[in-house]
């Protein structure tokens, strides 16, 4: 199944629910709420038909499912460049962005319901596990596969056209933009934690704690695997080519041909 065609937000149709998550009518059906709604409705349309909150009901959801499609998991290390290119923005930016938008629905459901602090910690637990769940394996993978099919191009003689190279340079700045919105929901996580932290009972403080030992360990893994990224593996897919970083915030390029 194609993710591209996929965006875990509340504007996404009915239909592509259902068709991507199994659970969909039974998660519908047992919060009460009406079968009759057409498939072409979106997610908002119908928790407004509902007379439901359709972030709220979202978070829920994105806390309770897995979706029927996933991660490609094909050895990628001997794959051509275009493949690789295809993987990077047809299917796993794609994947990226779906599972963002569920990291960002639980979010939401955190911060704005559950106001027992009990309740919020048992939100923030399901937030980590599946940050860490999902996220680390999405690291993981692309240093185990991506990476070094990249890497690959630094020794290559069969040097890339313009148009390729813009290709993947775009395709490798997308992850990086992945990575920064990680970072962003991280940070988002650590401030809900900080708010609740005063109200808890010491009986709970333990486990508040805990929470946050873990958020911190992910984000300093993500930073690593993040600056693996941008100061390795870009550098060393520009430097066969030529090129070299001109803007690092932008993250424009320039070629060494361009300046003389």
């Amino acid at each position: 199944m194609n993710a591209q065609h996929f965006i875990f937000h509340p504007d996404q149709s009915i239909a592509a629910f259902a068709a991507w998550y199994p659970q969909f009518y039974h998660f519908w059906g047992d919060h009460g709420l009406p079968g009759d709604i057409p498939a072409e409705c979106s997610w908002r349309e119908a928790c407004q038909r509902a007379h439901e909150d359709p972030e709220l009901l979202l978070g829920s959801f994105a806390a309770l499912v897995e979706p029927l499609g996933g991660p490609d998991e094909r050895d990628w290390t001997e794959v051509t460049l275009g493949e690789l290119i295809e993987n990077i923005v047809t299917f796993h930016h794609a994947f990226v962005r779906s599972q963002l938008g569920r990291m960002s629905a639980m979010l939401t459901r955190l911060t704005r319901t559950a106001p027992h602090p009990s309740a919020r910690i048992d939100h923030a637990r399901s937030a980590m596990a599946y940050l860490r769940q999902r996220w680390l394996a999405h690291m993981d993978m692309e240093e185990r596969e991506f990476f070094p099919a990249c890497l690959r191009l630094e020794t290559s003689r069969d040097f890339l056209s313009r148009d390729e190279l813009d290709s993947l340079v775009e395709a490798l700045h997308r992850t990086a933009h992945d990575h920064h919105e990680i970072d962003i929901f991280a940070e988002r996580l650590e401030q809900s934690l900080e708010a609740i932290e005063d109200d808890i009972a010491d009986s709970e403080s333990t486990i508040l704690a805990s929470l946050r030992g873990s958020l911190a360990q992910f984000i300093d893994d993500a930073r690593v695997h993040s600056s693996k990224e941008d100061d390795i593996l870009l550098p060393a897919v520009l430097f066969v080519h030529d090129i070299r970083r001109s803007d690092t915030e932008s993250g424009r390029f320039t070629s060494q041909d361009d300046e003389d």
